[in-house]
């Protein structure tokens, strides 16, 4: 077995924890010890994607293949910047300005920018996937920037935090 494919292997195994702490997360009571705990192994296990996932776009540009590098890289940064926002909206619940700080402003930049190079590199080798999953960072992203500004300026609702998650999940 070469590097590549122990990097797949853990890639499915971490991605089959994470399948499924994210429905035994979504079925308990929201807020228990036990919601917590299963959702705390699924956000490690999707680090674990995360973690798989970049190397494996770097490896697939490396071997000549750059629109597969290109999708994986942008499932890379979709998934990343659901997984920060999804942790951070429930531990900065208090701070809705420091959770819309320069992390979360990167995040939705790099998700716009991210949806526009995936969409024209699916127009350009006319790919009809890539142009459909260009619609995940394009509006995320765009809508992560508008709700950048509302936080600022102190105009969310009381429970900001919990849509954030439950969108980002």
């Amino acid at each position: 077995m070469n590097a590549y494919s122990m990097l797949v292997a853990v890639h499915v195994l971490v991605g089959a924890v994470a399948l499924a702490t994210f429905w035994t997360a979504g079925l308990l009571r929201k807020g228990t010890p036990a919601h917590r705990a299963s959702g705390r192994v699924y956000l490690l296990a999707m680090v674990g994607i995360i973690v798989t996932g970049a190397p494996m776009a770097v490896a697939r540009w490396m071997d000549g293949h750059p629109v597969t590098a290109a999708f994986l890289g942008y499932l890379v940064v979709i998934t990343t910047t659901g997984v920060w926002v999804s942790w951070r909206a429930v531990r900065d619940r208090t701070a809705p300005a420091r959770f819309a700080g320069p992390v979360y402003t990167a995040l939705a930049l790099l998700s716009v920018g991210a949806g526009a190079g995936v969409l024209a590199l699916g127009v350009e080798v006319g790919a009809p996937l890539l142009m459909g999953f260009s619609f995940v960072g394009l509006p995320t992203g765009g809508d992560m920037l508008r709700r950048r500004v509302r936080y600022a300026r102190g105009e969310q609702t009381p429970r900001w935090w919990m849509v954030e998650h439950y969108t980002a999940m």
